[in-house]
Order: C-alpha cells, then sequence, then structure tokens
C-alpha cells in the first residue's frame, strides 16, 4: 500500500489525543446603541444633581455587529439551537445579543434577556453570599463541619474552605444511579436535600479532606445549607437580597418549582454522546417519558428533572447580561473585601470530567491567549454557560447554549480576539444558502465545519465546531463529537486538507465510536464558482473524499480496529462550499468555513470498491507498534 497505513493513522491523531445539526439562520440583533434590559450604569437619582443616572458608554457598533455574526455562525455550525451573549468590554460599554431558537417545539426564536439553566455558574453565586458571611464575621473558612450537622458525624473534619474548593472528597450525588433513576421517576416532586445526600451518606469519603480535588456538587448542597443556618432565611432569598437585588439582574434565581416560564429556553441534549460522556446510566435513558423525546436521540431536557436535584449546586436561571454583570462586579471588588476575594482567586488543581483545573473558592481560573480568566463554566441537563472576566483585556463575557454536547471553545476565542483585536470592517456571518443541503432518497451526510486549519502533524491541534449528519435507512445519525478538527494531512505523497469528527456508533455499545473524515485536495478553493461551490462527479472523483468508518474500542478507550461503512457516491449530486471563497487559502492557521453536501453510498461491496482505488482496504488494524495496516483476516 502506497502510504495507505499512514492515512488513518494522521487522521485519527487528535481523536486519540482527545479519548484520555442542521439548523442555523440569522440571529436576533440586539440595536448596539440600546442598553439591553438587565444593564444599567451607576447612580441612579431622579435625573440632575450629583446622583444623576449616567449611561454607559455604547458598543462600537462594528463590535456589535461582529459579536452577532459569531452568534449567528454558531447556530450555523455547531448543533445549538439557540445561544445567547453578553460581553462588557474595557471602556465600560455593554452589548447583548442572541441567535437561533429557544423552543424547538414551536420554533419560538431567542431573544437576548431569555433565561437559561446555567448549572454550575450557580456555584460562584453561592459562594459570593458564603463569602460575604465570612466578610460579616459569621463564618470562617476553616470552621468544620462538625459545628453544624451533628448527622453527619463522618464529614465533620470537612471545613468550609474544603467546601467550596471541592477538596472535601465528600462523593458527588450526581453520579449515583438510584439518585437519578428516583427523580427521573418523579420530576414534579420535590426532594429535600437530606434525601439528595442520603445516597451519598453511607458512601466512603474520597480521601482525607484537603489530602486531594475532586469536583463534587455535595460540597454545595451543603453550603446551601449552611446559608440557612447562619442566616435563618432560605437560600433563594438570601441570594436575592444580596446580588440579584442589589445589582439589579432581571431574570436571575434559584428555581424552586420547576415550572414553565415563557422567557426561559428549554434546553436539549443528544443522549446517544452526552450521556455516555457523562456517565448516564442505561437505565437512567430508558425511563426518560416520551413527552420529552423530541427526535432521534434529541431529548428535552428543560423539566425532565425537578431543580430541587441541584439545588444551590445548579438549580439557577440566568440570562447572559446578568451572570456577565454579576461576574463583573465580583472580580471588580463590589461584592467581596480584597482579602477575601485573593483568597477566592487562590487556586488547587481539582479533576472536572478527568481533566486538572485550577480551582479557587467557587473559581474557576483559565489560561488563555489572553492572559487569565476568571469565573466558572455549567452545564446542566440540556444547557451549557460560560461567564468568565479576562484582567487583561477588561472584558467580561457570559455565553449560554441551550443544547448538549457543547462546543463553546471557539466561540469564547472569537470574543476574545475581538476584543483584543478589533475589525475595522464588521464581520459578516457565513450561512448556507437555502436549498444547499440535498435531502435526496439515497443517503447522505450534511456537514458543517468552523475552525482553524491545523498544521501537518499538529501534536495539540486546536479543536473546530461541526455538525454533521448521516441521513439513511436507520434514520438520522449525528457524527458531532470529540475529535472535530480540521488540519493538514498527508495522503500518500499528496497533501491532504481534511475534517474530521468522532461520535458513538451505537448508543448502546460503549466500545464502538463512529469516525467521520471528509479529505479534499487543497486546489479546490482554487477552482470554487462565484459562489464559493464546487461540484463533485465523476468528472473529479479525488477532489473530494467523505468516508464514514466504526471503530472498536479497547477497554482504555483507544481504537484498535476501523472498518468503513460509506463513502460519497460519484454517481449522485454532491457539492462543496467555502466562506471567504476569494480569499481562503488551505494553510495552517487559517480559518475554515465549510459546507458540505455528500450523497453517500453504504453498499458494502461498493465502499471496498472505491477505497480500493485509493488503496486503502475496507477494514484496517493497529499492530503492537502502533501502526495501522490491513487486518490480519481480510488480507
Amino acid at each position: 500500500m502506497t502510504g495507505g497505513n499512514r492515512w488513518p493513522a494522521i487522521f485519527l491523531s487528535f481523536f486519540l489525543a482527545a479519548c484520555g445539526s442542521d439548523g442555523g439562520g440569522p440571529g436576533i440583533t440586539s440595536d448596539p446603541g440600546t442598553l439591553p434590559d438587565g444593564f444599567g450604569g451607576d447612580g441612579g437619582g431622579d435625573g440632575g444633581g450629583q446622583d444623576a443616572y449616567v449611561p454607559p458608554p455604547q458598543m462600537d457598533p462594528i463590535l456589535a455587529a461582529s459579536f452577532q455574526a459569531i452568534l449567528d455562525e454558531h447556530v450555523a455550525f455547531s448543533a445549538d439551537p439557540g445561544t445567547g451573549l453578553a460581553v462588557r468590554t474595557g471602556d465600560g460599554a455593554w452589548w447583548s445579543g442572541s441567535s437561533g431558537i429557544a423552543e424547538l417545539q414551536t420554533d419560538k426564536l431567542m431573544e437576548p434577556g431569555f433565561g437559561f439553566r446555567v448549572g454550575s455558574n450557580t456555584k460562584p453565586v453561592v459562594a459570593a453570599v458564603v463569602l460575604q458571611l465570612v466578610d460579616e464575621g459569621l463564618l470562617g473558612l476553616d470552621d468544620t463541619l462538625a459545628g453544624f450537622f451533628s448527622e453527619y458525624p463522618q464529614w465533620g473534619g470537612v471545613t468550609i474552605r474544603h467546601l467550596l474548593s471541592m477538596r472535601s472528597g465528600i462523593p458527588d450525588f450526581l453520579t449515583n444511579t438510584n439518585l437519578m433513576l428516583d427523580f427521573i421517576l418523579d420530576p414534579s416532586t420535590p426532594k429535600g436535600v437530606d434525601v439528595i445526600l442520603s445516597y451519598v451518606e453511607e458512601e466512603p469519603i474520597l480521601y482525607a479532606p484537603g489530602e486531594g480535588g475532586t469536583y463534587s456538587n455535595s460540597n454545595y448542597l451543603l453550603l446551601g445549607l449552611i446559608i440557612e443556618e447562619l442566616t435563618g432565611n432560605p437560600a433563594h432569598e438570601e441570594i436575592r437580597d444580596r446580588l440579584v437585588d442589589p445589582l439589579g439582574l432581571k431574570n436571575t434565581f434559584l428555581d424552586m418549582t420547576g415550572e414553565v416560564y415563557d422567557d426561559v429556553a428549554r434546553g436539549y441534549m443528544d443522549l446517544a454522546l452526552v450521556g455516555r460522556l457523562f456517565g448516564v446510566p442505561a437505565a437512567v435513558v430508558d425511563l426518560i417519558p416520551e413527552e420529552s423525546q423530541y427526535e432521534g436521540s434529541i431529548v428535552d431536557c428543560s423539566y425532565l428533572f425537578h431543580p430541587s436535584l441541584t439545588w444551590t449546586a445548579g438549580a439557577l436561571i440566568a440570562s447572559p447580561p446578568d451572570m456577565a454583570m454579576f461576574m463583573h462586579a465580583l472580580l471588580e471588588g463590589d461584592l467581596l473585601s480584597a482579602a477575601t476575594l485573593a483568597e477566592m482567586k487562590d487556586t488547587t488543581a481539582t479533576e472536572i470530567l478527568g481533566d486538572a483545573v485550577p480551582y479557587g473558592l467557587g473559581l474557576q481560573v483559565r489560561d488563555t491567549p489572553h492572559g487569565k480568566a476568571y469565573g466558572h463554566g455549567g452545564l446542566n441537563f440540556g444547557y451549557q454557560a460560560g461567564t468568565y472576566f479576562l484582567p487583561e483585556l477588561d472584558l467580561t463575557f457570559s455565553h449560554m447554549h441551550n443544547f448538549l454536547p457543547e462546543q463553546s471553545f471557539g466561540l469564547e476565542m472569537e470574543v476574545m480576539g475581538l476584543v483584543a483585536d478589533p475589525p475595522a470592517e464588521a464581520l459578516a456571518p457565513c450561512l448556507p444558502p437555502d436549498g444547499f443541503f440535498y435531502e435526496s432518497d439515497g443517503p447522505y451526510i450534511h456537514v458543517r465545519f468552523k475552525g482553524p486549519v491545523n498544521a501537518l502533524g499538529e501534536e495539540a491541534p486546536v479543536p473546530g465546531i461541526t455538525h454533521q449528519v448521516l441521513v439513511d435507512a436507520q434514520g438520522k445519525t449525528p457524527l458531532y463529537g470529540w475529535g472535530a478538527q480540521a488540519s493538514m494531512a498527508v495522503q500518500g505523497i499528496q497533501t491532504r486538507l481534511q475534517i474530521q469528527s468522532v461520535a458513538p456508533a451505537d448508543p448502546d455499545d460503549a466500545s464502538t465510536m463512529r469516525l467521520s473524515i471528509v479529505s479534499m485536495d487543497p486546489g479546490v478553493v482554487f477552482d470554487l464558482d462565484d459562489d464559493g461551490e464546487y461540484l463533485l462527479n465523476l468528472d473529479n472523483p479525488g477532489a473530494a473524499i467523505l468516508t464514514v468508518a466504526d471503530l472498536d474500542m479497547n477497554l482504555f478507550g483507544n481504537p484498535v480496529k476501523m472498518c468503513f461503512i460509506a463513502v460519497n457516491d460519484a454517481l449522485a449530486p454532491s457539492h462543496i462550499r467555502f466562506c471567504d471563497h476569494d480569499t481562503f487559502k488551505p494553510k495552517a492557521g487559517n480559518t475554515m468555513r465549510f459546507f458540505g453536501s455528500f450523497a453517500v453510498d453504504t453498499d458494502p461491496a461498493n465502499v471496498e470498491a472505491t477505497l480500493a482505488l485509493y488503496q486503502i482496504p475496507l477494514c484496517m488494524c493497529i499492530d503492537a507498534q502502533g501502526q495501522w495496516g490491513a487486518c490480519p483476516d481480510t488480507e
């Protein structure tokens, strides 16, 4: 084989490192000269004198339009039905916008002030209340739980600092299968914190308090109880009185009822991928009521569980403007003393979803190309949120999405980049034109990708945003997932431009994954028509090749065998489209925005015959040296 053993190895490079939709359209553009609801200025008098209201400066119109463009593109290229964003720049100007759909069942448009279930964005809010109690002398960071909870003597040596910093060793109640089953069977009945903690109180502590760092939602339920004991008030009232009302937040509250709200976006989740990623047991998936099943493996999770499940660990509802205002006030020192804020920002390593993350007292700290970002991410069933403050840019932003799995890294990088290097002209969103995606009688795949092109053999490739959908006799199969990237790669003696994405092949079988690859001759970008499109047919069979392969995984989550199940059908209409077709060059470092509509052939004989043209066997295995080649039983 001429390079046949190198081709899949290169294509799989990011997937190996990472293992250890249709929709989109114009968004709702907020007027850059109008302050969205929830934003306010200093003062607040009667319009005259020293206390007169002073409105904040307007966001630069070019920057505001560019923020809206990246929101619209995010909906177009990802699987998110809708998203929202709020930004504060260093001159004090605020902007808020949204794009897409808030409710798929009715096609209700997203609006800038809509709320989301923000998950762990709740934690810095609860931590701020706890640390205010520290500032008031009602609580000490080194006070132990022995002084609060006689019913939990096994946790008596845990301190307030341990709870806030995720170093208590107390197990996370959300990993308990029985608890999840009980909640999904009765989503309308609230359950007390004592009931929730009863599921983990008999489990052994993970390590001696302070001797490790593991993310546990149980910590923040205990902090909620401490807030109530010290103040004599419900935790949701303390959040309202200490933070929401003083900051003028318009759509932020700790949800206690689970009732339906017209101005809160619904949240959706693809359980075929997310269920496995977060370890949701199959028994839980099987019990999801029919009314919550939207399409295929997509579930409407908005009211799947009663919010008392996460309470002060994750039941906050908020809008992007509200969370941005809160985070800016917190990190600017408006809510805590300087000494206490310094304690909050002091980090230790905490394991979150398998990664070691610098974590303070209810605060994540991330390294970015523009300095440290202080804030918190948040995942809830069907929702994702991220709210951060970057001192070097004097930038605060909050983005929220109503879909999981989320792909927000690229959006965050774009927001930072726009502020660090403002464009001279407003960005224009690139959206697929009406009718671009074929829907023929035969199988087909729709491909959307946005992200940087990585260099040949890049060891740490930058991920992109992708949403791919395979439609065949089995229905719709989403192919977004881990390892989404664009890169330059070598196939035989050719340099190719490629896009890849990995997703579960079977939601009931964790041992198989599905790999989608688009491999293109870089020269196609110089032969596009006036609309940036290129038609694929028998005259140019190697210009763009699409393959889909199923991967057999070992116990360590690494692929050991791959068998191709689909290739693009050269006898049926297919075409690709590049944004910025007059300026885009296929080289490392450039951002690629790409759409593809491919007719595919899933007949095994035809797949094998097509692959033979490129000297690629139908099935390939990895040998003891880590090299891919023909499997012994197929040679």
